[in-house]
């Protein structure tokens, strides 16, 4: 009895050992393990945090800062000037990285910051009485508008009105207003804003000998001149000022050639003035990376079976009419004029040039209401999302154990932050 409790004793003590041994290895693996993968883990870190704060030798920024501008310009080759020269931020990132992960075993992303940037926006519109359909629907119109974009999508939007000068002639109809902005009442709020351009006397012609403004390097010269309006208004600014950060769009809405269409010979397609204007606010729009929208109101052809014919289109216009008894003699009449019709066709080629050439968009128009709904779909599409990516090191493998580390870093300029994302395998 006394051998058989001691070997169940001894078989007792031996099975508590070997449970102990068994669960004491296994916990200081576990143990080991995890301060294994600790160690690698903040190993990585530190690894990543020197590189980030280590100073590029040309540009003696930080590769933190460098990183933080290539996002913001959205570029990985920064210019810093004719001493410095241009930074690879994606090269000096890249033989950084492969000297502590090694060449192949690493990628890296990072995105901008999600901003909102500000949609700045002016219009140039014709101040001629055959426009006040289309200026009385933008004034009923455009703050629902842009007030609904800015609720509902977040758009942060602004819009200076810029009305042509030479005008201001009163409305057909029962509304008399005249065509400036103290007259039309443009609802003013922190981001509608209408201007008038100062208004200047036409001289006889020629027509080169116009005196300029000291504000302004080419000012438009009547109030059909949306070439040189445009051109005026982008070197002017909308009324809160150009914003380095902001999407910057133009939108021309009139119903005549660039500079008018009964000027000189009435001949639009041999009038130099016009292509001359035309060409001005084409470079200006280019030379400042504007996109142009252009919107081609109703000449009233679509209303009339020749140019030769005195129909009624509701077109409300001043016009000096040439039947002989009537000369010398402004008649308010609803008429569709002949150079008007003549020069329908020419009109809409500038209008696509225009907006061809600064990659917007042309909009041909016949009912006022359309105004508004085209300017509608131009603030909605317009694009404010960043897709830009700054990427390094080589893709992520599928056959890999994958680790990865997410470091956040300032962006300069916005006060932003954003993050970096390191992915690494062995």
């Amino acid at each position: 009895m006394e051998m058989m409790g001691f070997l169940i004793l001894a078989v007792t003590i031996i099975g508590i050992i070997l449970f102990m041994r068994t669960n004491l290895v296994s916990s200081y693996g576990r143990t080991f393990s995890t301060l294994t993968s600790r160690q690698e883990t903040e190993g990585m870190r530190s690894g990543v945090n020197s590189i980030l704060l280590t100073t590029e030798e040309k540009s003696k920024k930080t590769i933190l800062e460098l990183i933080g501008t290539a996002v913001y310009n959205e570029k990985h080759v920064l210019n810093f000037g004719p001493v410095v020269g241009n930074i690879d931020v994606k090269k000096e990132l890249e033989w950084r990285f492969d000297s502590i992960f090694g060449e192949g075993k690493w990628y890296l992303k990072i995105k901008p910051p999600e901003i909102i940037p500000p949609i700045q926006v002016i219009m140039i519109l014709d101040s001629s009485t055959s426009l006040c359909d289309d200026v009385k629907d933008i004034k009923e119109n455009l703050l629902p508008i842009i007030k609904e974009l800015r609720e509902e999508d977040k758009k942060n939007i602004t819009a200076t009105i810029y009305m042509l000068p030479g005008a201001g002639g009163e409305c057909c109809g029962d509304e008399k207003i005249e065509m400036i902005c103290s007259k039309i009442k443009l609802p003013e709020t922190p981001y509608i804003h209408c201007v008038d351009f100062e208004n200047i006397e036409i001289p006889p012609l020629p027509i080169d000998i116009f005196p300029r403004r000291s504000d302004c390097t080419n000012p438009p010269q009547n109030e059909e001149d949306w070439g040189r309006g445009l051109s005026c208004a982008i070197e002017k600014g909308p009324w809160e000022g150009w914003l380095d950060e902001s999407i910057k769009v133009g939108i021309v809405i009139s119903d005549e050639v660039s500079y008018g269409s009964e000027l000189d010979d009435g001949n639009c397609n041999v009038n130099l003035n016009n292509e001359k204007s035309l060409k001005i606010g084409i470079n200006s729009a280019k030379n400042n990376k504007m996109k142009i929208f252009s919107i081609k109101t109703s000449t009233g052809k679509n209303e009339c079976l020749s140019c030769s014919e005195d129909c009624e289109p509701n077109i409300c216009m001043m016009w000096y009419d040439d039947i002989e008894h009537w000369q010398n003699t402004w008649v308010e009449r609803w008429i569709f004029t002949k150079e008007a019709c003549e020069c329908d066709q020419k009109l809409e080629d500038q209008m696509k040039n225009l907006s061809q050439e600064t990659e917007g968009k042309f909009y041909p128009i016949e009912r006022a209401e359309e105004v508004s709904e085209s300017i509608r779909e131009i603030f909605t599409e317009i694009e404010v999302n960043r897709k830009y990516v700054l990427e390094a090191g080589n893709s992520k493998p599928s056959n890999k154990n994958i680790k990865s580390h997410t470091i956040t870093i300032p962006v300069p300029y916005t006060g932003e932050y954003t993050d970096l994302n390191i992915y690494y395998w062995s």
